[in-house]
């Protein structure tokens, strides 16, 4: 199922089709300049139901945007916590075997050179 503004709109299906129809309406007597009144009526039913679908779209992409601000934020706390941890990890075992080399070196010099 996709989802996204476009299947949050198709749910919203009674609330589209009144829309749509009080759309059609006003602008059938926008531009025939019949019955002033009727335009007004229609116009504002248009723009109370267009309010009330924005208002729901609203709401259901704050829900989304939470849900990603959450998975921002679990990605932020896993570089701040975990990766410096891991670097920490690997910067002590190359530094081991940097040690180990040097130590591996002063010990074959102290056998060959060393005073018999």
């Amino acid at each position: 199922m996709r989802k996204g503004y476009g299947a949050i709109w198709r749910r919203a299906r009674p609330d589209r089709e009144s829309l749509s129809r009080f759309a059609a309406v006003y602008a059938l007597l926008y531009f025939t300049r019949l019955a002033p009144t009727m335009q007004s009526l229609a116009a504002l039913g248009a723009i109370v139901l267009a309010l009330l679908a924005l208002l729901k779209l609203a709401r259901r992409g704050m829900r989304k945007a939470i849900w990603r601000l959450r998975n921002r934020l679990i990605v932020a706390y896993l570089f701040i916590a975990v990766v410096p941890i891991i670097l920490i990890v690997a910067l002590v075992e190359i530094a081991g075997y940097a040690v180990i080399g040097q130590m591996a070196v002063y010990l074959v010099n102290t056998e060959l050179f060393a005073p018999a």
